[in-house]
């Protein structure tokens, strides 16, 4: 995943967050286009196409595997990991790998 992070957020956050922030969305123009100017917007999105190639150009993409080991944590630090909901464990590794880039660069 070359180093990215996918960010997260539960739907009371996306929630929040338009509220706060309002939406980007011109939904009175969504609201006013008939079905002909949507179908006319499709045929005109290259992206519209889907994929050119057939089964035998597809990649197979893994992620390298996560290696089980028990480590002892601060029961105030899993409490709180454990509190943001499923994926805590994800969210942990998420961190160590930050603090590892700045040190990549020194052993690498």
């Amino acid at each position: 995943m070359n180093g990215e992070t996918t960010k997260r957020y539960t739907i009371a956050e996306l929630r929040a967050r338009r509220d706060r922030e309002g939406s980007r969305s011109d939904w009175n123009r969504v609201d006013a286009q008939s079905d002909a100017d949507i179908a006319a917007a499709i045929q005109q999105d290259p992206d519209a196409e889907g994929p050119t190639g057939g089964i035998e150009d597809a990649v197979l993409v893994t992620q390298d595997r996560k290696v089980a080991i028990s480590i002892r944590l601060d029961r105030e630090v899993l409490d709180w990991y454990r509190a943001g909901g499923p994926g805590y464990q994800t969210r942990i590794n998420d961190v160590l790998r930050q603090a590892m880039k700045p040190n990549r660069r020194r052993s690498g």
